[in-house]
């Protein structure tokens, strides 16, 4: 794809998302010199109306390889220009648990989600980690719901993947045997979440699932903490989090690889 005239951007700033959204949609590339004046013009898509920028990111997320299509943006600087929320999570070391750093966590959190939604490989994913993966027809029914116009839970737990840590640099500390913690970072993140959604005229419906799956991210590892939970502690659990329970569950499944990237086996997992 190439832009027809130099000023092409400048008229209609919600064409820079839409380029990167057609192109992975038709499975084409963007021409070198286009993809210059996106990086050129990258910072326009703030002047464009957050119900169009709404709109072309949950086309592209609704795709297969979002995480992938989530780094073209960055590449081109216009996941920055959309989320400055984002930018001080890249070079965020985290404890020796997590293969990388914050941001390029959060990124390959959306490619887990996929993959454990069945949507795509990930390159230290394989076979014997799905079949010990929770999945169903009533998962994947769950999960292709409607929740507003445009919008599923499936495309939002991707959306929910890339910011579940969007608060880990503003809540990092480290203690006296330099170990890094992030104490409260699921619940400031939720208000972040929550504020970025708003900007983009996310209906209140899909901002208080995404930012339920923020804030909830870590419960089904504290359940576990000390073995099975109880059925008690499963009961207490589904209510508290409703109709994102089932979705909760995968991002944490998700995170979890994410956290370990190529050091996850088969031993751990289980």
């Amino acid at each position: 794809m190439r832009a027809v005239t130099e000023g092409i951007f400048e008229s209609d700033a919600a064409r820079l998302l839409r380029a990167i959204r057609l192109a992975a949609e038709l499975n084409f590339t963007v021409e070198p010199k286009t993809e210059g004046l996106i990086r050129h013009y990258s910072q326009l898509i703030t002047r464009v109306p957050g119900e169009r920028v709404r709109e072309e990111l949950l086309r592209l997320l609704s795709l297969s390889q979002a995480a992938q299509h989530l780094r073209y943006l960055d590449n081109l600087g216009l996941l920055m220009a959309l989320f400055p929320e984002l930018a001080a999570s890249k070079g965020v070391e985290q404890p020796t648990v997590h293969f990388w750093d914050v941001f390029e966590h959060s990124l390959q959190t959306v490619a887990t989600v996929e993959f454990l939604m069945r949507e795509n490989a990930w390159e230290y994913g394989y076979e014997d980690m799905l079949a010990l993966a929770p999945w169903s027809d009533s998962i994947d029914q769950h999960l292709l719901q409607e929740v507003s116009e445009g919008s599923n839970h499936k495309i939002l737990l991707k959306l929910g993947g890339l910011f579940h840590d969007i608060a880990k640099p503003k809540t990092k500390s480290v203690d006296d045997t330099g170990r890094a913690h992030f104490l409260g970072h699921t619940k400031q993140g939720a208000v972040m979440t929550a504020s970025i959604l708003e900007r983009l005229r996310f209906s209140n419906k899909e901002i208080n699932l995404v930012e339920s799956l923020v804030y909830h991210h870590l419960h089904p590892v504290q359940m576990a903490n000390d073995g099975l939970p109880t059925k008690r502690a499963i009961y207490r659990y589904f209510r508290d989090t409703g109709d994102a329970g089932i979705d909760i569950l995968l991002l944490a499944l998700s995170d979890y690889l994410a956290s370990r990237g190529p050091l996850a086996n088969m031993k751990e997992w289980k």
